[in-house]
Formats: C-alpha cells, sequence, structure tokens
C-alpha cells in the first residue's frame, strides 16, 4: 500500500488503514523507543501513545510536508522528550540519548 493510499485510510478512520499503519511501523518504532527507555511496559505505553497522537493528527495530515513514518517518529521523540522531564532527567542528556537512538534507526 502507498503513502497516500494509507492517508486516505487513516483520514476517514478506516481500521483496516490504523491496523495496517501499526503493522508497518510499530517495529521500528518500539526498537527506537527501546533504546531510549529501558522499561519495556513504558515502552509500549509510548509506542502505543504515539500511534494515538498519529491518529488524532491524520485528518490535516499533509504528505508534501514529510513522510508519514516521519511524522511518527516526530510525534514518538515529543512523546520520548516528556517522559524524560517527567522523570527529571537532564534535558541535555534525554536529548543525547534520543539523537543516538535516531541515529541507529534503520527503516526499508
Amino acid at each position: 500500500m502507498q503513502n497516500h493510499q494509507l492517508i486516505q485510510l487513516f483520514q476517514t478512520r478506516n481500521q483496516a488503514g490504523f491496523e495496517y499503519l501499526y503493522s508497518r511501523y510499530s517495529g521500528a518504532l518500539y526498537g527506537y523507543i527501546t533504546r531510549v527507555v529501558d522499561d519495556r511496559q513504558v515502552a509500549e505505553g509510548i509506542l502505543k501513545n504515539s500511534f494515538v497522537e498519529i491518529w488524532k493528527a491524520c485528518p490535516g495530515f499533509d504528505l508534501n510536508r514529510g513522510s508519514l513514518f516521519s511524522c511518527l517518529l516526530r510525534i514518538t521523540t515529543q512523546l520520548l522528550m516528556a517522559y524524560a522531564t517527567e522523570r527529571g532527567v537532564n534535558r541535555h542528556e534525554a536529548i543525547q540519548r534520543i539523537m543516538r537512538a535516531n541515529g541507529n534507526i534503520i527503516y526499508n
């Protein structure tokens, strides 16, 4: 399925589109999250919240502004920063960990 087809399904709140999006990107995002967060349960929560946020944002998603995966990655990064802030992690340290994890993402 092409990104524009997926976006069309997703924008109409099509459950099959959401399931396809999740199956296509959840593994890469979970790998990214676990390079920053050591707690599996927390990582799963951040992953879930990433997809909730993309679900909310999708009606206005514009493919001209970037890929669907880059949007998911941005949302996930924002959630990781919020988690680090809540945990009292130094902002500079959190950014360093996220940047290292970001550099290790391999996605086909």
